[in-house]
């Protein structure tokens, strides 16, 4: 009996489809089919996971002269469901992924930029309206502010959610442990190697516009300037912090994408487990976050022009709490 009437008669024991055996082994239906009907051979992996998962030996399956094994022999040895299997990504893929990656970055990047922008709007009309003579009240400043602050979160949300759909099917390569098929280390390799000074730049042009961020703010406070102007120099501050998460995302989606394909940095094996074990406590965190910034700004209208600084003290302590809660789960 030869390997792919071996694979035929072990798969309808367990009573699997082509379908379901795939979905175990990693790979499509099609390639079992052509298994099935000996146009094609698995590879030695997908052989020694067959082997556990139907409870017979290698040698059963690859020697043709070792026929149908009795049932007392076809015990599995492992559970099969919890046989890991590692999802491989051929070279045809990791291109689509980072050629999609591109192409949703500069959505990616607009959204985050949306974010920081939205209270703009009502921190300057706040500030406007206590200006001598601006003929803005403070409730038509709150009105036209909040409205604004809604719309710009609208289209945050719509355009990440837009990205995130193109996206979406290549999530596995940055959540599983994945192996890459022959050839795509070395075109991720050099993709990267041709994209670091680029991603390189916009890193630093990103930090030196948060360092200058806060100068006007520094200066009108010395110069002790109208309230309305500070304001001012604080909206101008939230720009020039925009204008940097748009470039820290844009290059760095872009850089994750080629981390991710080569198991590097946050996407190692490792780090990964690691993610998903802290990812309900970070998704609190900023929900933690985003409650006591809206809360701050509803208190009063006036509120919102202070309530901006929840989100640099939020991300200051990110990083300790980061590695309290590694340090509370036993991350390594």
């Amino acid at each position: 009996m030869i390997l792919a009437d071996k694979i035929i008669n072990e798969r309808k024991k367990l009573g699997w489809s082509q379908e379901e055996l795939a979905e175990k082994l990693g790979v499509s239906r099609q390639s079992v089919s052509k298994w099935e009907g000996a146009q094609a051979v698995p590879e030695l992996q997908k052989i020694l996971i067959m082997s556990e998962i139907f409870g017979v030996s290698t040698d059963y399956l690859l020697k043709d002269e070792i026929e149908e094994l009795s049932s007392e022999d076809i015990k599995p040895s492992v559970d099969y469901d919890t046989v890991p299997v590692k999802r491989k990504v051929s070279l045809e893929e990791a291109t689509e992924y980072i050629a999609a990656t591109k192409a949703t970055a500069p959505a990616n990047a607009l959204a985050a930029m949306l974010f920081v922008l939205c209270p703009v709007t009502l921190i300057f009309l706040a500030g406007f309206s206590n200006k001598p003579g601006s003929g803005i009240s403070e409730n038509m400043a709150a009105g036209i502010g909040l409205l604004a602050l809604f719309v710009l979160i609208a289209i945050g949300v719509t355009v990440t959610m837009i990205a995130g759909g193109k996206t979406k099917k290549y999530t596995y390569i940055k959540e599983e442990d994945i192996e890459t098929e022959y050839g795509v280390i070395g075109m991720v390799k050099e993709q990267k190697a041709s994209f670091e000074t680029t991603h390189n730049t916009y890193k630093i042009i990103g930090v030196i516009l948060c360092l200058c961020s806060p100068i006007a703010l520094v200066v009108g406070a010395l110069a002790e300037i109208e309230d309305y102007l500070i304001v001012a120099t604080v909206c101008l501050l939230l720009v020039m912090i925009a204008a940097a998460v748009y470039l820290f995302v844009l290059s760095g989606n872009v850089w994750e994408a080629y981390q991710a394909l080569l198991k590097e940095g946050e996407y190692s094996a490792k780090n990964k487990k690691a993610n998903k074990k802290m990812a309900p406590y970070v998704r609190c965190y900023w929900l933690i976050a985003t409650a006591i910034f809206l809360l701050l700004g509803f208190l009063t209208a006036a509120s919102w022009s202070r309530a901006w600084i929840v989100w640099p003290i939020t991300g200051v302590l990110f990083a300790p709490f980061h590695a309290f809660l590694k340090a509370v789960l036993k991350i390594d």
